[in-house]
């Protein structure tokens, strides 16, 4: 599939405008990825490529990505993608009728403990045994790079999710990017 038809299909699961870019060959990078706003793939993706922006925007979909969420990820990347692997089921099984038929296939044969929200899941991603065998198509999440994203989230870590939301409000919004900042740190982040 074409990034615009890629786009597109985000677009439709995540319930809002999402770009699909795809990394260039000089970034290292492991895992595909959401910042909140645009979707990356690593250079060279597949034929799988539709998966991954399936469970990717599962995650911007809901609550996946929230601040308080990330703040507990930051700095625990086997955890990050162990996380992501059970929110893409979480949100599958609440969204199954809105899903590709091959997806919810694929998930059906790739079981992964239940969880009830956002937070069950980071609890049961701690433990390794939860989700030993993440498939690379699912991605993960990139913590800092969602906070960034959010507003430099990662720095205000005393202000709680609603003040924090009621500020976001009072300030005229920012144009969504259009590229992801392609740098070392995110390249690394995942590693």
């Amino acid at each position: 599939m074409a990034p615009s038809d890629l786009s597109l299909l985000a677009s439709a699961i995540a319930g809002r405008r999402t770009v699909v870019h795809v990394a260039p060959a000089q970034v290292r990078q492991l895992f595909p990825y959401s910042d909140g706003h645009s979707i990356v793939l690593p250079h060279g993706t597949g034929p799988q490529a539709w998966l991954t922006v399936v469970a990717q925007a599962l995650l911007m979909q809901g609550d996946s990505l929230q601040s308080s969420t990330m703040r507990r990820l930051l700095g625990r990347p086997e955890v990050a993608r162990r996380y992501a692997w059970l929110e893409v089921h979480r949100r599958a099984t609440q969204l199954r009728d809105r899903l590709p038929p091959a997806f919810t296939r694929l998930l059906d044969n790739a079981p992964a403990p239940a969880s009830r929200s956002a937070t069950d899941s980071l609890d049961l991603a701690a433990d390794a045994r939860s989700a030993p065998n993440v498939p690379d198509w699912a991605g993960t999440v990139r913590p800092f790079t969602v906070l960034r994203q959010s507003g430099g989230q990662a720095r205000r870590s005393g202000a709680t999710e609603a003040s924090t939301k009621a500020s976001r409000d009072a300030r005229p919004s920012a144009p969504e990017p259009e590229r992801p900042v392609f740098e070392e740190d995110e390249a690394t982040e995942d590693s």
